[in-house]
């Protein structure tokens, strides 16, 4: 009878192995079949795509050049016209608004003279026309000291070379206010000499719109390259700026985007395959624009929708195949019955332990692993070591507007309800995080949206807290956690913590939040149950007296230790401590050191200005002094005066406006101004006495949005946060203060 048996067995498997050699062999086939037909297929279609497409961007680059072209003889014939009327300033105004109601495509005009051409006007005269709202047209004087003409690209190149130029684009702060390429041109009187330059202004976002509007691929598009490497049209506006490709550092961009960019810099032609950021292919065509510009065009086709019709055609290939090979196993699968229980027993354990092993990977990546900003007053670190696949143990941190955001949390229960739970509670505390600054408002809101859903009747303990990084001050709220060891002095104690509860028990609970002030060096080491109640072979728990004696002890050294040293250390004593014990329960721990926010004091000054508008020169002055004496490039200086300017401008403009005195007469307000640097980098704080306005709490604006579209404000702190490096908020007293860091040396 055994003999029976396993000869059955046999055969059994013997029959397996042949029916799998037959799929295998008819796979084979079928896919060499389907490789050799849709090789020919590709290859073909390839051909036609590369032909099309290099037509289509002849055809757009000869459309380019006509539009160019007729720009620069509307330009040319123009200035027959004006040069009738060098001698009267006045009405060249009417001339310029006159020239953009007749061609629409153009944003601006203007005629920038040598200095003191008009000397009734001032030295310098530059008259500008430019179009706002879409129809409507203003005229302006611009040239001025604080807008000298005289150095900018569409006045030298012109002036030094006698010829016309297209500029490199760039955005006009001061006159449309969008990222414009000029095209300008010298201006000669009756005896020679050349007193001015005549230019016009050509929106981007119209060069993007206009090059993009007819194209064969819905998906495809073209971009426009200047001579330096700007972009000059492209769908994505955002990056229409006064940085070259190579400066826009994206560390996930093809390498051979790189290679394509130096190719079309160099005014070569010719055809590449690149992966998009999303990880789409695409197939890019690009040659020079063929007039003196120096420019160069490329069309992007994606892939997917090019090869769309080669996809169809694999897709049914596929589909033929998986039936014909579905049809052999249907055949052979009744001609053997048999199944090996044993053998299915083991692949489905293998499955389950495939999915945990998936599940545990996806929840580690869900951990931030470093900051999302490197910053001089914190060091922090983090590690989970978790007791089977997949825990309830999180942690998270992060920096935004100059404050430390972090959470320390411990899920009931255990295996993948405590890990869906643990995933849901991170992802509460981050998206409400990114709009709220106070930590009991955080839980607050956490706790009420988590009682809702809490069908299951788990609840979690959570460690939540702020660290305002130049002041140090800490907001923190606890929900039931276990007391954080905080370091002073290099003496190690456990916080004073109020007694809330946990997150998920009742949605009416009041948390109270706390708060203390973080000086040089001090430390604080947030951890779960998972340290203290690890067990020893005599079932003796670490506890939280061992707990602190480590810190303590780790704490002595020399230097001091990194937070991820004090981790290391902490979870090397407990897995001494347990020995061959298995561990009960995940350990997650995270540890943060405050530092000192400068390097050595280099320079540090104030200002003290009434808030009147009329004190903005002097404010521009004082500015231009510091960044002077800090040796800042004038790139930094400029980028430093405009946004301490907005900063003030603001306060002038609003902070005093619905302040009264006693006797009801308008409040006359100051405004102060810090300057304070080390060796990289300069802080200046505004300092106002006027209503709360808390400039970080503005969303960004959207500048691809039409202007009547726009809400009302919100350009000048838009402006702000992309000239510096940060902007920090903080209410003290009955006082704003505003701060602006940047680094000005590396």
């Amino acid at each position: 009878m055994k003999n029976k048996t396993k000869s059955s067995v046999d055969h059994q498997t013997l029959q397996s192995r042949y029916n799998l050699a037959m799929i295998i062999f008819t796979a084979l086939i079928l896919i060499g079949v389907f490789l050799y037909t849709y090789n020919i297929a590709q290859t073909g279609l390839e051909r036609a795509v590369e032909g099309r497409s290099k037509g289509e961007l002849r055809s757009q680059c000869l459309d380019l050049e006509n539009k160019l072209n007729m720009i620069e003889a509307l330009v040319s014939n123009y200035a027959r016209e004006v040069k009738d009327d060098l001698n009267d300033p006045d009405e060249l105004f009417n001339n310029h608004k006159q020239f953009l109601e007749e061609n629409t495509d153009i944003e601006g005009c203007f005629m920038a003279f040598i200095p003191d051409y008009f000397p009734q006007k001032g030295r310098w005269f530059e008259c500008y026309a430019v179009r706002r709202d879409g129809n409507r047209i203003e005229t302006q004087q611009m040239g001025s000291a604080q807008h000298d003409y005289t150095q900018m690209e569409f006045y030298t190149t012109p002036m030094r070379t006698g010829k016309p130029v297209w500029c490199e684009p760039y955005h006009d702060d001061d006159g449309a206010h969008m990222m414009l390429t000029t095209y300008s041109m010298p201006i000669k009187d009756d005896s020679g000499r050349m007193v001015a330059v005549l230019a016009v202004d050509i929106s981007l976002d119209w060069l993007s719109t206009y090059l993009n509007s007819d194209l064969r691929y819905k998906s495809s598009y073209l971009m426009l390259l200047s001579r330096e490497g700007r972009l000059l049209a492209y769908p994505d506006t955002l990056l229409l700026n006064d940085k070259t490709v190579q400066e826009l550092d994206n560390k996930k961009r093809d390498p051979k985007v790189n290679e394509m960019n130096q190719r079309m810099m160099a005014g070569e032609s010719g055809m590449v395959r690149v992966k998009a950021e999303n990880g789409e292919k695409a197939l890019v065509i690009f040659k020079p624009v063929d007039n003196e510009t120096g420019w160069s065009m490329a069309i992007v086709c994606r892939e997917k929708e090019v090869y769309g019709d080669l996809y169809h055609v694999g897709n049914v290939l596929i589909m033929l195949m998986l039936g014909a090979l579905a049809a052999l196993a249907l055949m052979l699968w009744y001609a053997t019955r048999s199944v090996n229980k044993l053998e299915a027993a083991n692949n489905e354990k293998r499955r389950i332990d495939g999915e945990l092993a998936i599940a545990a990977n996806i929840q580690m990546g869900m951990l931030p692993t470093k900051l999302n900003k490197t910053h001089d007053n914190i060091q922090v670190h983090a590690a989970l070591v978790p007791a089977k696949e997949v825990g309830g143990d999180l942690f998270d941190f992060y920096i935004r507007n100059e404050k430390l955001f972090f959470c320390v949390g411990d899920v009931s229960g255990k295996g993948v309800p405590a890990s869906l739970l643990m995933a849901v509670t991170r992802s509460l505390f981050r998206s409400l995080s990114m709009h709220e600054s106070n930590p009991t408002r955080i839980i607050t809101t956490m706790n009420q949206t988590m009682v809702e859903t809490n069908e299951a009747n788990m609840f979690v303990t959570l460690f939540a807290g702020v660290i305002d990084l130049p002041t140090g001050e800490m907001r923190f709220c606890n929900a039931g956690h276990t007391p954080p060891v905080f370091i002073h002095d290099g003496q190690a104690s456990f916080m004073e913590i109020s007694a809330n509860l946990p997150l998920g028990v009742f949605a009416d609970f009041t948390y109270k939040g706390q708060q203390l002030t973080l000086t040089d060096n001090d430390a604080i080491v947030i951890y779960t149950d998972g340290v203290t109640e690890a067990f020893n072979s005599l079932h003796e728990q670490f506890g939280e007296q061992r707990t602190l004696d480590e810190m303590q002890k780790i704490e002595g050294l020399a230097p001091l230790p990194s937070p991820a040293q004090q981790i290391e250390h902490l979870i090397h004593e407990v897995q001494q401590f347990s020995g061959d014990n298995m561990q009960s329960d995940d350990i997650s721990i995270l540890a943060l050191r405050y530092v000192r926010p400068l390097d050595e004091v280099v320079l540090q000054n104030k200002i003290v200005l009434p808030a009147d508008i009329q004190q903005v020169g002097r404010l521009n002055e004082w500015v231009d002094d510091v960044t002077s004496r800090l040796g800042a490039d004038e790139e930094a200086a400029m980028n430093l005066r405009l946004a301490v300017e907005e900063a003030v401008v603001n306060v002038m403009n609003y902070a005093y406006k619905n302040e009264k005195n006693s006797d009801g007469t308008p409040v006359q307000g100051i405004v102060e101004v810090q300057a304070i640097a080390d060796k990289h980098e300069v802080v200046f704080t505004v300092i106002d006495s006027g209503s709360p306005f808390d400039p970080t709490a503005i969303p960004d604006v959207d500048p691809t949005l039409p202007v009547e579209e726009r809400p009302i404000g919100g350009l000048g702190i838009f402006l702000m946060r992309q000239l510096t490096d940060s902007i920090n908020y903080k209410r003290v007293g009955e006082q704003n203060v505003t701060r602006l860091r940047k680094k000005y040396s590396n």
